[in-house]
Formats: structure tokens, C-alpha cells, sequence
């Protein structure tokens, strides 16, 4: 197939990727929803990417944080961009960010601003407001999201996050041996380390996990979960109208995007085949990687040790549609 029928392949399961995951946190989509665990911040940088493509997905942002934008975590939303390194080399991905970030009216969105970069931003495209998306009710909205009750419960921060997370890979694994470290916490949550530490001392004392003297994970202590005491403050809340079924890194899902814009970059004016195989066989590969570390558990199989000359474009072309169709299929199916 043309660069460009591919490229609009992989630009309309990106959508409808961003789609799924507003829909379950309070969008009135006919599309399919996201399944897995949820990831506010990280859903913003992945409208910004490709809202531009489907400028309904802005508009739907804008009134989704008029009305959950304190339950927004700033500082989880700076650890990404850092991670992105959209200051730089992403600058342009980002744009509709630094838009959505000067019409917020707290002050702690100011220092995205900054962080971002004050790049000039491009002439804004006529938007229609009167979109037909609408956002469901508050209580209907908290009822299938976990996360955004143990916000609105704990605060925007580590407390909430570390509880969700700690919940919902219980629940993913509790047939098969689990135990709770912060360095694994750290790594799928992006806070830091001593941020980390500090939230399941605390936890600890409040009750709500327990150190396991039996075990350890090198020198880091193992937890367990108090589920006694979650119970009572939560009122088994946790076990909702919509499952959690398995949780997913989302910022290594912005890193594949990213990654088919930097695709897209490189294959502009590009007519050697030859060329053209290689940047997407880098890309495939990379995607796996990111699809690992993500958590998103499929068989994914790469023909990377054969010689490219064997390999054909549209063999290429289809394994990384594949890709980002599996990841789509993989948060949206009940299986």
C-alpha cells in the first residue's frame, strides 16, 4: 500500500485509541471502551498528538477538564513531558497541549506551560462547538472509574495512585504469586523514587499495606494489601461496573505515538524502498519494546533476523498495523 493509505490506517486506530479511553472516563461514545486501567495525564499528551487529526477529541478534552481538571495530577503530567522530551525533538506533537494549558485557570498549569517550551503556536483551526459527544454524569462517571474516586478520596497524587494500582494488578494476577515493592511502583507509575517511598511508609502506617517479613525482592521490602481496612473506607467501591482487567504503563502507548510521528517525519520525501524498510523495521522493533514494558500482553512476533531485501513493504506496512490494532484490541476486549 502507499506511505499514505498507511499512515492513515495507523492515524485512525490511534484515534480511535484516544476515543475508547475518553469513553470510559465519561465521554457518551458509541465507540468501544477502554478496559484496562485508566491514565488521565497520559490520555491528554495522547489527544494532543493526534487531536489535530480529529479536532472533536480537543473540544471533548477542553469540557472533560472543566469539570475534572482538579483531578488532573500536574506534577505526574511534568514527569511525562520530561520523559517525552517534548521540549526538544517533540516539540510539535505538543502544541495543542501548550493550547489547552494557556486556557486553564489555576496557576500550578503554568509551569507546563513553561516546561513545554513558549514556541509560537500555529494558527488554531476553526473547531465546532457544538460537538455531539457529551460527557455523562458526574456519579455514573466515578462509578466506572476507580481512579478518579480514590482522587477525589486521597487527593491528586501518589496516595491515590499507588491504592489504584496496588488494587488493580491484585485483581489482574490473584490467582499467581503478586507482591507490592517500590521500585516496581516507581517504574509503572513514573513518580519518583523517594516519592514512592514516602506514600507506602505512609500507607503502612495508616493501615493499608503491611510489610511481608517472609519475602523480598533484592534488598525492597515486599507489601501486601490491608484489604480489611481499603474495604472499610471504600465500601468495596473497588469491585465496579466496569473492571479493571489488567493495567497498562499508557505512557509507553504516547511513546509509540510519538514514534509514528517520528516515522512519519522521516519517510517524508522518501522514495527508496530500501530506506523506507529499514525506518520501519526500527519502528516495529521499538514498538514491541514499548508494547513490553507497557504490559500489553500479546504474542507478538518480529521477523527480525530475516534480510530485509526478503522482506516486502507491504509485509512491513501490515505487521506494524498490526501493532497498534493489537494494543487497540487488547484494552478493549473483555478477554
Amino acid at each position: 500500500m502507499s506511505l499514505e493509505k498507511f499512515f492513515n490506517n495507523m492515524r485512525k486506530t490511534e484515534i480511535d485509541l484516544v476515543w475508547c479511553h475518553w469513553n470510559r472516563l465519561g465521554v457518551m461514545g458509541s465507540e468501544k471502551m477502554n478496559l484496562c486501567s485508566t491514565d488521565p495525564e497520559a490520555l491528554i499528551l495522547l489527544t494532543s498528538i493526534v487531536g489535530h487529526y480529529d479536532l472533536r477529541l480537543i473540544e471533548i478534552m477542553m469540557e472533560w477538564l472543566d469539570r475534572y481538571e482538579p483531578l488532573v495530577s500536574v506534577e505526574r503530567l511534568k514527569r511525562y513531558i520530561r520523559e517525552s522530551d517534548a521540549n526538544k525533538s517533540n516539540s510539535e506533537a505538543f502544541d495543542i497541549l501548550r493550547e489547552v494549558v494557556l486556557k486553564q485557570k489555576t496557576t500550578r498549569w503554568k509551569s507546563i506551560f513553561n516546561l513545554l517550551g513558549a514556541n509560537a503556536l500555529k494558527k488554531k483551526q476553526k473547531r465546532d462547538r457544538n460537538i455531539h459527544k457529551k460527557l455523562d454524569i458526574h456519579e455514573k462517571t466515578i462509578q466506572r472509574n476507580l481512579q478518579l474516586y480514590l482522587r477525589l478520596m486521597f487527593g491528586v497524587g501518589t496516595r491515590a495512585d499507588v491504592i489504584y494500582y496496588s488494587l488493580v494488578v491484585f485483581e489482574q494476577r490473584k490467582n499467581a504469586a503478586w507482591f507490592i515493592s517500590a521500585p516496581q511502583i516507581s517504574k509503572m507509575l513514573h513518580y519518583n523514587n523517594s516519592s514512592i517511598h514516602r506514600t507506602i511508609h505512609d500507607l503502612e502506617q495508616a493501615g493499608f499495606l503491611a510489610v511481608d517479613p517472609t519475602k523480598k525482592i533484592g534488598k525492597n521490602k515486599v507489601y501486601s494489601l490491608n484489604f480489611n481496612k481499603i474495604g472499610k473506607i471504600t465500601k468495596n467501591i473497588f469491585r465496579w461496573e466496569v473492571q479493571n482487567k489488567h493495567y497498562v504503563d499508557w505512557f509507553k502507548v504516547v511513546e509509540v505515538f510519538l514514534l509514528i510521528e517520528q516515522l512519519k517525519r522521516q519517510l517524508e520525501d522518501i522514495s527508496d524502498d530500501s530506506i523506507i524498510k529499514s525506518r520501519l523495521q526500527d519502528y516495529i522493533k521499538s514498538c514491541s519494546m514499548l508494547m513490553s514494558e507497557a504490559r500489553i500482553d500479546i504474542e507478538d512476533t518480529f521477523i527480525a533476523t530475516n534480510a530485509l531485501v526478503s522482506i516486502g513493504l507491504d509485509e512491513l506496512e501490515s505487521k506494524a498495523l498490526s501493532q497498534i490494532n493489537s494494543i487497540y484490541r487488547f484494552v478493549t476486549s473483555r478477554g
